[in-house]
């Protein structure tokens, strides 16, 4: 229950009806979220009366005719407001400098990355995201702060991979916390937020809802999220409604990179469906041949197998 909820309750505790169930029923309308029934209304309000029941009914019909609110779901007597309020996209003023970021295996110099941008790395089991995170991490640090959400990383781990990049640990000035879902609500809009990773084990259209509840938290900042990959499959999990939000998306295999989707194109070269041979070393030196078609390996005859380490 969201604290305007936890108010009114209160309210209507101490208070009673106060007015009428009619401006209860407003209320409890303005400061409710998503979906509710009229068994809800009924039971938030405490109502219990043939009577009173017929009022919050009328009072919810007047509101559905007036398009405050609109009949949602499947079953009958379900309803959620209509979120009428809108922000204006002010272009003229708006900013075009790109967000100064370096990103590993040289995707910064073919993509461009822009204030308020997601960026996906959907990888397989011990494919390297952690050690691309990391290295995003790295890179950074100096001239931005960098938040790093880690789900399965604690304190001892995460220092034993940090040592592998040979730097001493106190040069390594960014934010780690310990962070498994929920990640909207920690997103710092100004910054670098990595998530490492975005755990969901089943109803994966969720990752979907998950990263636009993050876009909308951010401001100048930008967000880099790590998704798990099943072998052999396109997309992250997720699949599709993981695509919709991210600029650009990246998958890792073992030993290839592709560039699922890329918005902002550095130049006219399109680098949507390129692919780059990855080698990962020590778990911390991530590098890459140059991005090409992999039809253009095929012609060439060229197989290669690089190993890396989550």
């Amino acid at each position: 229950m969201n604290e305007s909820l936890q108010n009114l309750k209160g309210m209507l505790k101490d208070n009673g009806h106060g007015g009428s169930i009619a401006s209860d029923v407003r209320k409890f309308v303005e400061t409710t979220d998503g979906e509710f029934s009229l068994q809800d209304t009924y039971n938030f309000l405490q109502v219990l009366t043939k009577e009173g029941k017929s009022a919050i009914h009328a009072e919810i019909h007047r509101l559905v005719k007036s398009r405050t609110l609109e009949r949602a779901g499947r079953r009958n007597g379900v309803y959620r407001r209509i979120e009428s309020e809108y922000e204006y996209i002010d272009f003229l003023n708006a900013p075009t400098e790109e967000f100064d970021i370096t990103l590993p295996l040289g995707l910064s110099e073919i993509v461009c990355t822009y204030p308020k941008n997601i960026i996906v790395v959907a990888g397989c089991q011990n494919a390297g995201k952690s050690c691309f995170m990391l290295n995003v991490t790295r890179l950074n640090m100096d001239r931005h702060t960098v938040w790093y959400w880690s789900s399965e990383m604690g304190a001892s781990e995460m220092r034993m991979r940090l040592e592998k990049f040979g730097l001493p640990l106190e040069d390594w000035k960014f934010k780690p916390a310990e962070r498994s879902s929920c990640f909207s609500d920690i997103i710092q809009p100004d910054d670098i937020n990595i998530i490492d990773y975005l755990e969901v084990e089943d109803n994966f259209f969720l990752v979907g809802k998950e990263l636009k509840a993050i876009y909308e938290k951010l401001y100048t900042g930008i967000a880099i999220v790590a998704l798990q990959k099943d072998k052999h499959k396109e997309y992250g999990r997720g699949a599709t409604f993981g695509l919709e939000k991210p600029r650009l998306y990246v998958t890792l295999d073992h030993g290839i990179a592709k560039i699922v989707k890329a918005k902002n194109w550095r130049g006219v070269n399109n680098p949507n469906g390129k692919i780059c041979n990855v080698r990962i070393v020590n778990g911390s030196d991530l590098s890459g041949d140059e991005w090409h078609r992999q039809s253009d390996e095929e012609d060439a005859g060229v197989k290669k197998t690089y190993w890396g380490t989550k």
